[in-house]
């Protein structure tokens, strides 16, 4: 996903004839990196929490779950707030750097979890 971003150009859409949380489902279903993300990262976690007991998994989804709705809202939020202030230029540093970070994350995810 990380290497992705370089790849892609920026294609802007402005006209959407159906609902952003629609469409936020829909990219979701289609993107073949949640499902690789929970078949290695997310499986390496689950397994790890498992270690600790069924309560620890609870906790784990729980907690998960929380992590990715205060996420998306600070996200979605923070998007609508400042969509007008983002010119092409800013926009490709910002982009640049969550790809960068992506790529640190995989790394350090393949290499902390490599065992299991």
């Amino acid at each position: 996903l990380g290497i992705t971003i370089f790849k892609t150009k920026k294609v802007s859409q402005t006209d959407l004839s159906y609902g952003a949380m629609f469409s936020g489902v829909i990219a979701t279903i289609s993107n073949p990196y949640f499902f690789i993300w929970w078949l290695t990262i997310g499986n390496s976690l689950v397994l790890t929490s498992i270690n600790f007991g069924k309560l620890a998994i609870i906790i784990f989804s729980i907690v998960h779950l929380l992590c990715d709705f205060i996420w998306y809202t600070f996200l979605s939020f923070f998007v609508h707030k400042t969509k007008s202030f983002f010119y092409q230029k800013v926009y490709k540093i910002i982009t640049t750097i969550c790809g960068i970070l992506l790529i640190l994350f995989g790394i350090f995810f393949i290499i902390n979890f490599s065992n299991f």
